[in-house]
């Protein structure tokens, strides 16, 4: 259902193929609206078209855009749109969930439809200690789609930024400080894991539903308990400082709201 890193695996192959002058085009549902604000934040001068119908959306890419590549941010299960190469997201730390699928799990199809996959792109393999537990990933998905190729790629934040000012800063200015995380994503422990590794002190995580909408009152709670516990530094991901700009009442003060731009690295 989410937390594998779909929506920047997608514009990371956007943007590289921007780089080797295709015109590319990202195609996306537009649901929970988190995505269609992000991604043209990660995809400079990378059109990215809204639609329940990917296959009209294409269309409209091709005529409209002239693109001669179209990518579809969580497309594996719109199979009314061929395409020439199906890349699933498997995320290292949960790859499959409980194993069942919605709604009684996270799965939206049985592991036999990986048999439709060209490429298993195992993300945030360096969040994993358990190098054995990788192996045996990769030989799982040998074992149902032996044809495929496995690559593995990391989240790495590149540099932080403030939510309102855009002014970069540097890692090493906040490692002498206690912070603050507030995320609503899929995978919140892999967020907190790469704050750690940076040498960050984490002294709360607010912890919001995947897809969560921020009002006034989130804010107010965190906020609170930052003037309590005399803590100025907050840190969240870029999807979550998306829709912290637009909570109810704005109320982010400019001096100690940071984000985390996240930069996708793959390793094959």
């Amino acid at each position: 259902m989410g937390r594998a890193g779909k929506t920047p695996v997608a514009a990371f192959i956007a943007g590289m193929l921007a780089k080797k002058n295709h015109r590319v085009s990202i195609l996306i549902r537009g649901y929970g609206n988190d995505e269609s604000e992000l991604l043209p934040k990660l995809t400079s001068n990378v059109p990215v078209l809204i639609g329940k119908d990917r296959v009209k959306t294409s269309i409209k890419a091709v005529e409209d855009n002239f693109s001669d590549t179209v990518i579809l941010d969580d497309g594996f299960q719109h199979r009314r749109l061929i395409r020439d190469l199906d890349i699933v997201c498997i995320d290292a730390a949960k790859p499959f969930g409980n194993g069942w699928l919605i709604p009684a799990g996270t799965l939206r199809e049985g592991l036999g439809s990986l048999k439709r996959a060209d490429i298993f792109l195992i993300t945030k393999a360096d969040l994993i200690s358990d190098k054995d537990k990788l192996k045996k990933l990769e030989r799982k998905l040998k074992s149902i789609n032996p044809e495929a190729v496995i690559a593995k790629a990391i989240h790495r934040p590149l540099y932080f930024c403030r939510i309102l000012s855009n002014e970069k800063v540097n890692v090493g200015e906040l490692q002498d400080k206690e912070i603050v995380l507030v995320s609503a994503i899929g995978s919140p422990e892999c967020f907190e894991k790469t704050a750690l590794r940076l040498g960050l002190e984490i002294n709360k995580h607010f912890i919001f539903r995947d897809h969560h909408l921020y009002t006034k009152d989130d804010i107010a709670m965190v906020g609170e308990y930052c003037r309590k516990n005399n803590l100025d530094t907050i840190i969240t991901t870029e999807k979550d400082a998306v829709k912290l700009k637009k909570a109810e009442g704005g109320g982010l003060p400019a001096h100690n709201w940071k984000q985390i731009r996240w930069i996708l690295r793959v390793r094959q």
